[in-house]
């Protein structure tokens, strides 16, 4: 199976934005890009195709609703998926704890030898 390196990330910023509210697929779109500072604009297409490979994962549910006179699906974080999403924060927590100390080390290292 090809994993896509970036795919967790972008998961993560799809689960994030959903974490407090239930928003349509544009909307996802826009949070993203408000939350990483306008620095990333997922494609729309892409960004639908992760929806439904998260829904279809049991992290998101979809439900229909009519919006400015159109029927639009609107995405919602399960408890699977708020799960999933605490799980990837402390891991990357405890990934950048021990980056820190290792680069910590290593100037106390270099600073000796100097």
């Amino acid at each position: 199976m090809d994993v896509d390196p970036g795919q967790d990330e972008a998961d993560d910023l799809i689960l994030a934005v959903l974490r407090d509210r239930q928003l349509e697929g544009y909307a996802v779109m826009q949070a993203i890009s408000t939350l990483v500072g306008r620095r990333f604009t997922p494609p729309l297409g892409k960004l639908l195709g992760s929806l439904r490979r998260l829904e279809r994962l049991g992290l998101l549910t979809a439900s229909w609703r009519f919006s400015a006179g159109r029927l639009r699906r609107a995405y919602r974080i399960t408890r699977a998926g708020r799960r999933v999403l605490a799980g990837r924060r402390k891991r990357r927590k405890a990934q950048a704890t021990a980056v820190s100390r290792r680069a910590r080390r290593a100037g106390c290292f270099l600073a000796r030898a100097a």
